[in-house]
């Protein structure tokens, strides 16, 4: 591949993705209503599929019968495989977007987001670092302290950060955390 069919290729799959992004609620909902038992899943649940389903004992092919129940336990549900397929499709389009986004992060000055949870406060000192999309990085906090008088007032500290400040007394640079973030080692002191 060359650059113009790498950029071609991401470009075409961002548009599937944001199309499938902004029709993914009622995409869902639409699958849903085709599994078997929905209230609202058509004749196909209540109808009875007669012969098609349900023989004699000889094999010969039985009236058709009024039972939902017992029907939806018999055949196989469309709607629940497509949903299956639906969210193995999507782990799948994410891992391969963080694996391109580590690849990336490798050769240019670009921090791989955290997986850390969203809205939840973090390591004060982690957080001076953005990500790709300009966000805070964030990290679990470890401990809300001064390192021992180490800092001026207490910080909110993720494990590294508090070790760092201990074991150097002092805060880390920008090119540490950044160093840190990116899984160098980088030594205290």
């Amino acid at each position: 591949m060359n650059y113009g069919d790498r950029s071609k290729t991401l470009q075409e799959a961002t548009k599937l993705m944001l199309g499938t992004l902004r029709d993914l609620q009622p995409l869902v909902a639409a699958i849903e209503e085709t599994k078997l038992g929905h209230p609202r899943a058509g004749s196909s649940a209540s109808e009875g599929s007669g012969h098609t389903s349900v023989t004699d004992d000889r094999g010969d092919p039985m009236p058709s019968v009024s039972d939902p129940v017992g029907e939806a336990g018999i055949r196989t549900c469309p709607g629940r495989a497509e949903l299956a397929s639906l969210d193995r499709h999507l782990q799948a389009i994410y891992a391969g977007a963080r694996a391109v986004e580590a690849i990336r992060s490798r050769y240019l000055d670009v921090v791989v987001p955290s997986e850390g949870l969203e809205g939840e406060e973090g390591c004060e000192i982690v957080a001076r670092v953005r990500r790709y999309d300009g966000q805070p990085h964030w990290e679990e906090v470890y401990r809300e302290s001064t390192v021992s008088g180490n800092l001026q007032r207490s910080y909110r500290l993720g494990r590294w950060a508090y070790e760092f400040v201990r074991r150097s007394g002092r805060i880390p640079t920008l090119g540490e955390i950044s160093a840190h973030v990116e899984g160098r080692k980088v030594r205290a002191g």
